[in-house]
């Protein structure tokens, strides 16, 4: 991929701005603010979904929303394509050429760009920006810099090691499944046995439950019928009884309603005399009534000419009790009018004391910052004096260090041949491992292989001694199930025919009087000579009931031979499910005996499991003192490998300690001078306290005097509203002087309204019951009439009371009432009982059924079991491998990038006579002239060349970009070390395009494109 082009638009300080890049090494210089590192966060956003902060904080101040469109050409197929993104969630890749999207949503675009950088589909493309595409500035080297237990989350994440041990956790779940599955087959196989040996009591229990339903139908259509006859002559007593209680109520109601009716006149007839007696005194207080009126109303004017006089009143006095106040308040402002003029005379003499204060104060504020500056100098002086003192140490202790790591030479010289020895016994004992673990994995297989074996036997011999069983069984010769379930329903129509005609006979024959026909009620006329018609239906009920015991005798046969033949069709299907059982148990007895053969060929060519267990105890006893040896020897290398950076340290520390005495005396020549200064502070400070505050006297004075104009406009308004308030109290005077006469003529017409009250309320207690008087006389005359009909309507409902009574028979209606809950309960018991044994014969159906079915079901089962047993002891063995191979994946990745990184190193320094190593533990060192040099022993040129060559080589090892940012990678390095780190990056071949941050000049010269940006766009 080679970007070819940057549109940002409303991106942090960049309003709308265009950069054309182009392949080589590019530079993009500015000073700090020029918006050189959101160049880099703009293409990271696009192209690989990383950003630092939040997305509202990527927009430029003001702006709703910001986008950032990156063009490149792809390496898959040369063409150009664009990423196109904003931070209202937009996000797409488009073809410029052909206007097309190619893939919207950020899953899809996530997933286009893993195909474009040459990565994994699932690859956190973030990850792989932050830790070796655009490390962030100032980190390029922080995770080389780190304890090993902290650089190995960081660098797995990025090998992909944990991957493996994620599977291996993630087939746990796997074998936890399979477990549950298998447990869960064997309950099943068990469940079915317990359930099979059920079957032959169903089978039994089916036929004595058909037996027993025939019974019950027989006897419940007997029951039903005389049940239906029963309730039709209920019904009819009922509507009759019904009838005779609704011509009951009626006529009590009409009796009701005449006595009601007569009351109601009586009553009318005293009310129309009370209402005569109060239309007499209505006329007669009628004159009284009017005057009250009349005085009420005027009563009412004057109380409101009262109110008015009361309100003038209030307003009066209080407009006396303002002018009191405003009298008051205009004296006050004539005094502070006065002392303002004597303030004015007291100003002219404060102007020469101010000026005075002014010097003094300005003389005082200047030996106060020299107090500080004393106290500031004799901290620099103690903490010098300390720093003096803590390099003294310093230098002390590395002298001493220096003559430890001199003494370490020769023990470091073993480190590379006990890692050799290391690496050999470690190979082995993963060999041991691998080979006891597959040697306990065939010898679990052969243990249950065994189990199973002894298992299938038993079920072969068990199943061949049922079939024996059964084929004896199944020889019998019966008739069809078909013929025999057809007359079966013949012989049940003709029994239940035969009951019922029984049955009408029997009420015939009750029902015959004299000889007389129950119907006609006379002699029948088809009888032959000297034949009654009792001898006639004692001799058909006789044939009858003969007929009848022949057809129920049969019906048992046929009964019994249905549950003979059903029993033996249900043996021949269990006998052929027993014979595909058989074959099965017969073929994986083969196949099993097979496999056992196999596993213990296999189990002998491994070898012995204790001899190859002692070699694995000895090897595990010197690898464990050699890591011991290991141990002690890598400290002395260690020790020994910061012999020249702590001599360097010793004439650093020698510098730096001239330096500090020098800035030592300087500081105590300071502080001589500004203890002889300090000394007149006190005097000045006696001085002012004698003269006073000259100046917040003026300035209080000032105060009072800028009061003077509005204290003479307050003045002003006072005056005024003083006589506006003077004039108003005349005004409300005269107002309450003109109802002088008002209560006298209160009084008089409150006399008036006493005397003619009485009058008042007489009319208005009689005035409603007079005027009800003519409809009153109305009521009474419809009252009469009412009267007069409800009378005739209850004499004709008694006439028809009778002509119904007589058609009702009270005992007889009492006997079927009775008779009928007998019937009734008798036929919902025979019914309960003939729906229960309906239902356990189907549920005695479903049971047999069943059986049969778990019968094939179960051989089914055991194949399964079988096949998860195997898968299961599949993925425990792709477990332990996968678990393994963990610490051999990641040695074969560090080994490759460790080539890759020493050639990229060689390139960047220009030194094809150093080697550079990143190691199990990701520490890099660096071997030059027989030694290793740790990653932080090494000056910070070197540290970043490093870093760099192992960012680059894990780049090229793990996808196909060749491209790579370098944010401000000259950060804390002085001129001659960012020249040479400029060079060395300008050496770097392999990659199509290196992007290169900085504030300073330093790679000029040394790169192929150069980006200037101004502090402000």
């Amino acid at each position: 991929m080679l970007i070819r082009k940057l549109q940002l638009k409303d991106i942090k300080n960049y309003t709308e701005k265009d950069f054309d890049f182009n392949a080589g090494v590019t530079a993009i210089c500015g000073a700090n603010g020029a918006g050189k590192t959101t160049i880099i966060e703009s293409i990271a956003w696009a192209l690989f979904d990383h950003l630092d902060y939040k997305r509202e904080d990527f927009v430029r101040k003001g702006a709703r929303k910001g986008s950032v469109n990156v063009f490149f050409i792809s390496k898959l197929d040369g063409r150009e394509y664009a990423v196109f993104r904003d931070s209202t969630g937009a996000y797409y890749v488009y073809d410029p050429e052909l206007n097309i999207r190619l893939a919207q949503q950020k899953q899809e675009v996530i997933k286009w760009l893993c195909q474009q950088h040459g990565v994994e589909p699932n690859t956190d493309l973030s990850i792989l920006f932050r830790t070796t595409i655009g490390v962030p500035q100032g980190t390029f080297t922080y995770d080389f810099l780190q304890s090993p237990s902290k650089r190995k989350p960081v660098f797995d994440k990025i090998l992909k090691v944990e991957e493996y041990f994620q599977a291996a956790d993630e087939l746990k779940d796997l074998l936890r499944l399979i477990e549950r599955k298998i447990a869960t087959i064997r309950e099943q196989i068990a469940s079915d046995e317990g359930e099979l040996k059920r079957y032959e009591e169903v089978n039994s229990a089916y036929a004595a439950n058909t037996e027993k339903l025939l019974s019950i139908r027989i006897q419940y259509n007997d029951i039903k019928m005389e049940k239906d006859i029963a309730d039709i002559r209920l019904s009819q007593l009922e509507k009759l009884k019904e009838k005779i209680d609704g011509f009951n109520s009626k006529i009590q109601n009409l009796k009701i309603t005449v006595a009601e009716k007569v009351e109601r006149e009586r009553n009318l007839i005293e009310e129309i005399a009370r209402a005569q007696q109060a239309a007499n005194v209505v006329t007669s207080a009628r004159k009284g009534y009017e005057t009250y009126l009349s005085a009420t109303e005027n009563l009412n004017e004057l109380e409101k000419q009262r109110s008015q006089r009361d309100k003038a009143q209030a307003a009066y006095t209080s407009t006396q009790q303002q002018l009191a106040r405003l009298e008051s308040n205009i004296q006050h402002l004539q005094e502070a009018l006065s002392q303002i003029d004597q303030a004015r005379r007291e100003l002219v003499l404060l102007s020469p004391k101010i000026v005075e204060q002014d010097l003094l104060e300005k003389t005082l504020r200047e030996l106060e910052r020299k107090q500080g500056e004393k106290e500031q100098v004799e901290r620099n002086i103690s903490k010098l004096n300390q720093d003096l003192i803590d390099l003294r140490q310093k230098y002390s202790d590395i002298s001493r260090s220096i003559e430890d790591s001199e003494k370490h030479k020769d023990e470091a010289k073993e480190v590379a041949r006990l890692e050799v020895e290391k690496q050999t016994i470690d190979k082995r004992l993963s060999s041991y491992n691998l080979t006891l673990s597959e040697i306990k994995h065939k010898t679990e297989q052969i243990n249950s292989l065994e189990i199973a074996f002894q298992k299938l036997q038993k079920e072969r011999k068990i199943s061949e001694s049922r079939i024996a069983e059964i084929q004896t069984d199944v020889s019998l010769q019966l008739p069809s199930i078909q013929e025999l379930e057809q007359n079966y329903h013949i012989h049940s129509a003709q029994a239940a025919d035969l009951r019922a005609c029984i049955g009408r006979d029997e009420t015939m024959q009750r029902e015959i009087k004299n000889g007389l026909c129950p119907l006609l009620s006379e002699r029948c006329l088809n009888m032959k000579e000297g034949q009654t018609l009792e001898h006639y239906f004692q001799f058909q009920l006789s044939d009858q009931q003969t007929r009848l015991l022949e057809t129920e005798s049969n019906l048992k046969t046929i009964s019994t031979q249905l549950t003979q033949v059903r029993l033996v069709q249900n043996k021949q299907a269990n006998l052929s499910i027993l014979l595909t059982q058989l074959e099965k148990a017969q073929k994986d007895e083969s196949s099993c005996e097979k496999q056992l053969s196999q596993l213990r060929e296999d189990l002998d060519k491994l070898g012995d499991n204790e001899q190859i267990l002692d070699s694995k105890r000895a090897d595990t006893a010197r690898l464990q003192l050699l890591e011991v040896e290991l141990t002690t020897a890598r400290a002395s290398a260690l020790k020994y490998a910061q012999l020249e950076p702590r001599r360097l340290r010793l004439t650093e520390l020698k510098d730096e300690g001239t330096q500090t005495r020098k800035l030592y005396d300087s500081d105590n020549t300071r502080l001589k001078l500004l203890l002889q200064d300090l000394a007149e502070q006190s005097n000045i400070e006696n001085q002012l306290l004698a003269l006073g505050n000259p100046r917040a006297t003026f300035e209080s004075l000032n105060r009072q005097i800028s009061r003077e104009s509005q204290l003479l406009y307050d003045l002003k308004q006072q005056q005024e509203r003083h006589q506006k308030l003077s004039d108003e109290t005349a005004n409300l005077k005269l107002q309450i002087e003109g109802w002088s006469t008002l209560d006298n003529e209160l009084r008089e017409v409150n006399t008036l309204i006493a005397q003619t009250r009485n009058d008042y309320n007489t009319f208005i207690v009689n005035e409603s019951l007079a005027l009800r008087l003519p409809s009153l006389e109305s009521q009474l005359e419809k009252i009469r009439v009412e009267t007069k009909d409800s009378k005739e309507k209850q004499e004709e409902l008694e006439n028809e009371y009778v002509e119904v009574s007589k058609k009702y028979s009270h005992e007889e209606h009492s006997q079927k009432r009775h008779q009928l809950p007998d019937l009734i309960r008798q036929t919902a018991q025979l019914e309960s009982e003939l729906k229960y044994t309906e239902t356990q014969e189907q549920h005695l159906s479903i049971q047999l059924e069943r059986l049969s079915e778990v019968k094939s079901r179960q051989a089914g089962k055991m194949a399964d079991r079988d096949k998860l047993n195997e898968l299961h002891d599949l993925a425990d063995f792709i477990r332990d491998c996968l678990r393994k191979a963990g610490p051999h994946i990641t040695e074969a990745y560090l080994h490759t990038v460790s080539l890759e990184a020493n050639q990229l190193y060689r390139e960047i320094s220009g030194n094809s006579l150093v080697s550079l190593r990143w190691e199990l533990d990701y520490e890099i060192v660096l071997e030059e002239e027989g030694r290793d040099r740790p990653f932080h022993n090494l000056s910070g040129g070197e540290q970043m060349a490093a870093a760099l060559s192992v960012r680059l080589a894990l780049l090229k090892e793990f996808s196909e970009l060749r491209f790579a940012f370098f944010d401000e990678p000259t950060t804390n390095m002085d001129e001659e070390r960012r020249r040479n780190l400029a060079q060395q990056i300008g050496r770097i071949k392999d990659f199509e395009q290196l992007f290169i941050v900085t504030h300073d000049d330093s790679f000029e010269g040394f790169t192929d494109n150069i980006i200037q940006l101004p502090k402000s766009h």
